[in-house]
């Protein structure tokens, strides 16, 4: 029984390995199963999870206010140095709007490589 069991558990860290190196599933992790699988393997949940899933698993538009009030800016300035509109940005902090994956990579490539290296703090 127990031998079965490791097997088992073998296999799925295998598999899961696998598709980490692949980037296979990424975005198919809930918030909450990403955090189960990384306290299973022992792992952080960001060595499982992309930018832009990271991103939403932070928070999503939180995590955008926070970015912003962690640089002192507010609305006006971060919708400035991201090159959308004051709007989006409200829309987005509010929870009203999600970000979608392009406008993600569009806020990456126009704020800088400090955006999402401060999602893997």
């Amino acid at each position: 029984m127990l031998l079965t069991l490791l097997q088992f558990f073998a296999t799925k860290f295998l598999f899961l390995a696998l598709h980490l190196e692949s980037g296979a599933f990424h975005r198919s992790f809930t918030p909450e199963l990403a955090d189960k699988l990384a306290a299973l393997y022992g792992i952080p949940v960001e060595d499982i999870l992309d930018d832009y899933t990271l991103f939403l698993h932070r928070g999503g538009g939180d995590f955008l206010r926070r970015y912003r009030e962690a640089k002192g800016w507010n609305r006006q300035q971060l919708a400035d140095h991201a090159k959308v509109s004051r709007t989006s940005i409200r829309c987005w902090e509010s929870g009203q709007k999600t970000i979608r994956q392009k406008c993600f990579c569009h806020l990456v490539e126009n704020l800088g490589s400090d955006f999402p290296s401060m999602l893997r703090m």
